[in-house]
């Protein structure tokens, strides 16, 4: 009789060691392959976001849409429309409003309970958004009803004003709803901060916020991420972190490059540069009661 061969222990163990080696080099291969196509298709998305907003411009006196405003439904009720709902019609798709590489995307039924709105968002807006616009382009007429919409004519410097980005959608006033939308890195490596940075910990965090411009054209920044305290003397500052309207707290990233150099966020127009300090400019916004230009010290 025939003996049958098999594979001995040393073997078997051999070829898994084997396996195990050659998907330890092949699954950063693929992890890398994937954020990059993420980061292609975000790119892309926030692109065709300038187009159907340029195209909403042509459409109204090359005037932008509001953020936020309300009317009533066909019941009678109130309800929030949104810059989403405005540009829909000049959309491909209803897609171009996600980012595949954020996994907890804003939630705009939120609105319906969130403490400085409390309006449900009409029955056409979309649910889950990740990309979010400058809010001083598009003016927030639940905050400042008399508030007039921005023209493209008083856009001084369009290839430096950032139009759409990477973010998070949150307030800056907890009682009167002025949104803010602090710059989300998603795209970079170990971009998920602890609940705490710590002083010197800060270099471990990096990451990639991607954001697209009026004149049509998007890249990509570094982040930076900021230590939540800072040691003074004998004295320890803690930054408290702001929430988004989902109820998560937003680490401190700032923007490295660019007009928006050292911003929390992608917001305002840029108006003028510093004559002296490089990647220093000023920025404005719609004219309202806050925060309506940035001077130099």
């Amino acid at each position: 009789m025939k003996r049958k061969q098999g594979w001995s222990l040393t073997e078997l163990l051999v070829a898994l060691a084997i396996i195990a080696v050659l998907l330890a080099l092949l699954l950063p291969v693929l992890w890398t392959a994937q954020r990059t196509s993420n980061r292609a298709v975000c790119l892309s998305h926030l692109r065709q976001l300038v187009q159907a907003v340029t195209a909403y411009t042509n459409d109204y006196d090359e005037r932008f849409p509001m953020g936020f405003y309300a009317e009533r439904d066909r019941a009678g009720l109130r309800c929030t429309h949104t810059i989403w709902d405005a540009i829909e019609p000049y959309q491909k798709s209803s897609a171009i409003v996600r980012c595949p590489a954020e996994s907890s995307p804003t939630d705009l039924t939120r609105l319906a309970v969130y403490r400085p709105v409390g309006i449900p968002p009409c029955s056409n807006e979309p649910r889950y958004v990740a990309l979010l616009p400058n809010w001083c382009l598009f003016t927030n007429n639940l905050r400042l009803p008399h508030a007039q919409t921005v023209s493209l004519a008083m856009l001084p410097f369009p290839s430096l004003t950032a139009m759409w980005s990477d973010a998070r959608l949150s307030s800056s006033d907890g009682n009167q709803f002025d949104p803010i939308s602090p710059i989300d890195p998603r795209h970079g490596h170990h971009i998920r901060v602890p609940p705490i940075v710590r002083i010197g910990d800060e270099s471990r965090y990096h990451g990639i916020v991607q954001a697209a411009f009026v004149d049509g054209h998007a890249r990509a920044f570094q982040a930076r991420v900021l230590p939540d305290y800072y040691s003074r003397g004998d004295f320890i500052e803690v930054v408290a972190r702001i929430q988004d309207i989902m109820g998560q707290p937003i680490p401190h990233w700032r923007i490295q490059g660019g007009a928006y150099h050292n911003q929390p966020s992608f917001h305002g127009w840029v108006e003028r540069a510093h004559p002296r300090v490089n990647n220093r400019y000023v920025y404005r916004c719609y004219p309202r009661e806050i925060w309506m230009c940035d001077e130099w010290e």
